[in-house]
């Protein structure tokens, strides 16, 4: 279970999920806190133990709520919202071709424990040192990984950035066709 925003400092929010859907007693299940990757990385895990035989099927779940002070960018950048995946080895509708993360100690926004009810925001690193710089670099990555180009891919998706910035939030391109004469791409 991935999330920012769990609704207990203690509490695991997996056991809760786990409940919910009747899952049995012997289960593996962990919280993920991580800003914008935390149901990925959860994602990554499930796939790494189905992948290597250890479980059957597993469930990944990302889920958060937005926590931005009134007023603050977050606070009407951000939402709420969630997605599970279960993944395995049969039956699959999709298949996971590879993935790849990029970590670093950005000062983008944070909360300290205790008193504070709000993240702070630093503004002035969600654009370039945080947003651009991981998701340039996480896709640059990716492409060398399957040795792909910009011209050979549809799609991608990302996360979307947190409105600070002067571009405006994107999440999804259809990357055209250079051929066509039209490169770049269009949001969706």
């Amino acid at each position: 279970m991935g999330s920012e925003s769990h609704p207990y400092a203690v509490k695991p929010t997996a056991t809760i999920v786990a409940a919910a859907i009747g899952a049995d007693f012997r289960l593996f299940s962990a919280d993920y806190e991580f800003a914008c990757k935390a149901g990925t990385a959860g994602m990554q895990n499930v796939k790494a133990m189905v992948d290597s035989g250890f479980i059957e099927y597993g469930m990944a779940i990302g889920a958060d709520t937005s926590q931005g002070a009134p007023g603050d960018v977050l606070e009407y950048t951000a939402s709420a919202g969630g997605t599970a995946f279960i993944l395995g080895k049969k039956d699959v509708i999709a298949e996971i071709n590879d993935t790849v993360s990029v970590t670093s100690d950005t000062p983008d926004f944070w909360r300290r424990e205790g008193g504070q009810p709000y993240p702070s925001h630093g503004e002035r690193f969600t654009g370039e040192p945080a947003y651009f710089r991981h998701l340039t670099s996480a896709a640059k990555m990716m492409m060398e990984k399957l040795t792909q180009r910009p011209r050979t891919t549809t799609m991608w998706c990302s996360t979307s950035r947190t409105g600070s910035s002067r571009r405006g939030p994107r999440r999804c391109w259809a990357l055209r066709s250079r051929s066509s004469g039209r490169g770049g791409c269009s949001r969706r």
